[in-house]
């Protein structure tokens, strides 16, 4: 982590969050919203957060066998945290609907982006919502224009895909 690069416009907000995450520690049975979640059962298994992060590649059949065919929709996959263009179906969105990555939507949307960035998901109270935000790399940014209709249903598939495992959906 301390290997970030400290010009990216997430950096500060990713320290603060690490900071966050180091003074709450991981939440324990004494906390209200984790008294059911046995989060000692999650420290026994094995994450290597140094994975990389490539769209991965999976077939056709594969991804076929977990969307929804039957609904007209505006569709966006995702395969390992990337938007795939292979499979994302967005015909006719342009006039009411930018779908950016975090890092286009800092560029594009600014005043829009950094109005909603790290601001629901409370890093100082919760520290699962700390680490997410001190751990991300990317993320997706959709933006719909004002007083806008939207025509259809939006529906967001996260595939990730593994060369040693089964795929997980």
């Amino acid at each position: 982590f301390e290997a970030l690069d400290s010009t990216l416009p997430f950096y500060a907000t990713r320290q603060q969050a690490l900071r966050d995450f180091k003074a709450q520690g991981l939440p324990t049975l004494n906390d209200e919203a984790y008294k059911y979640t046995p989060i000692a059962n999650l420290l026994t298994t094995y994450f290597d957060a140094n994975l990389p992060t490539t769209p991965g590649q999976t077939s056709p059949e594969e991804f076929s066998a977990v969307c929804y065919h039957d609904i007209d929709a505006y569709q966006i996959v995702l395969l390992n945290g990337q938007v795939s263009n292979k499979y994302t179906q967005l015909e006719g969105h342009e006039r009411f609907m930018q779908v950016l990555t975090f890092q286009d939507a800092y560029q594009q949307q600014q005043p829009a982006f950094l109005e909603h960035f790290a601001q629901y998901a409370p890093s100082k109270t919760d520290a699962f919502a700390a680490l997410n935000t001190a751990l991300f790399e990317e993320g997706l940014f959709i933006h719909i224009t004002d007083h806008s209709i939207v025509d259809k249903p939006l529906l967001l598939y996260h595939y990730t895909t593994s060369g040693t495992c089964k795929p997980v959906t």
